[in-house]
């Protein structure tokens, strides 16, 4: 757990926790951030942002993630995949074209 304090008092934030993977890369780690947490400048919980859940498919957990951020303030959250595929039931990967990253693609799927 990293903390980080901002002693800026025009920053955004007063200060950030940080959750990291501690265990080494030779002993199956992954370095990385998994969690992070925001701060008001009046020391409220504001935003966090994390990886809270693994997708797995039929060989067991793999690196397929999928990413959370919340507001903590007002209760909105937005979750979002982290691979570029896509996963159905959890248990297949279908790796996503170049085409669904322009307009015309992303209508595509939305009819």
């Amino acid at each position: 757990m990293l903390e980080v304090m901002i002693n800026n008092p025009d920053y955004v934030y007063s200060k950030r926790i940080l959750y990291a993977d501690a265990v080494p890369l030779d002993q199956g780690g992954r370095h990385n951030l998994y969690w992070g947490e925001s701060y008001d400048q009046r020391g409220r919980l504001w935003k966090a942002v994390g990886y809270p859940a693994l997708a797995a498919n039929k060989e067991g957990f793999q690196n397929l993630f999928f990413s959370v951020f919340i507001n903590c303030q007002t209760g909105h959250y937005t979750v979002m995949d982290s691979v570029d595929a896509y996963v159905k039931n959890f248990d297949e990967a279908f790796p996503l074209k170049e085409e669904v990253f322009t307009i015309k693609g992303l209508l595509k799927r939305a009819r």
